[in-house]
């Protein structure tokens, strides 16, 4: 029998109830089980799963990164379970200038809003990415945002829900697993 689960997600709105800081969680290793809708926190580091697709190292107070080969090259992102997006991409990186030279999608303003930047205007590119390769799984038919004033390249929560997470605080390292439902 596994740990004891601190937070169970509320079948009727998909949420998970109440709000806490990383602060406080980052105290715990994490063990998000989207297949199962469940978070388990515990004291100790988890086992490492066999089938980890991606191991990635961070620190405290910072997010975790992972390098994501598009168009053939090798590009870094965040891994932000926060965002709202599938893939976020910086305008002005060398990955937005190369997905703008390639895709030639028209601009648009929009409004962003959010936690911290509520009724913020920029200027946004849509395309729809034909292959992005996370660790050794390949994701065909991304939707990516291109954007002007985008803090940074990211990979948001509609990518990452395809993945069972572990967060082991302790030794500064995140796996994700492919949930089942995925394969």
């Amino acid at each position: 029998m596994g740990p004891p689960s601190l937070m169970r997600v509320d079948s009727k709105t998909n949420t998970l109830p109440g709000s806490l800081g990383i602060a406080t969680l980052s105290q715990y290793c994490w063990k998000i089980e989207r297949d199962g809708q469940y978070i388990l926190l515990q004291d100790k580091p988890f086992e490492s799963p066999d089938a980890a697709i991606l191991t990635a190292g961070f620190r405290e107070a910072a997010y975790p990164h992972t390098s994501c080969t598009i168009l053939g090259g090798e590009h870094s992102f965040i891994l932000d379970w926060g965002s709202t997006d599938h893939i976020l991409v910086r305008e002005q990186t060398e990955l937005g200038r190369q997905l703008l030279e390639t895709y030639k999608p028209s601009p648009k303003t929009v409004v962003i809003d959010g936690v911290n930047r509520a009724g913020v205007e920029d200027i946004q590119y849509e395309i729809v990415l034909p292959e992005i390769q996370i660790g050794n799984v390949v994701l065909r038919n991304q939707p990516v945002v291109i954007r002007k004033n985008a803090p940074a390249n990211l990979i948001g929560a509609r990518i990452l829900q395809q993945f069972n997470a572990i967060f082991n605080f302790r030794q500064g390292k995140l796996e994700l697993i492919l949930a089942p439902a995925q394969l």
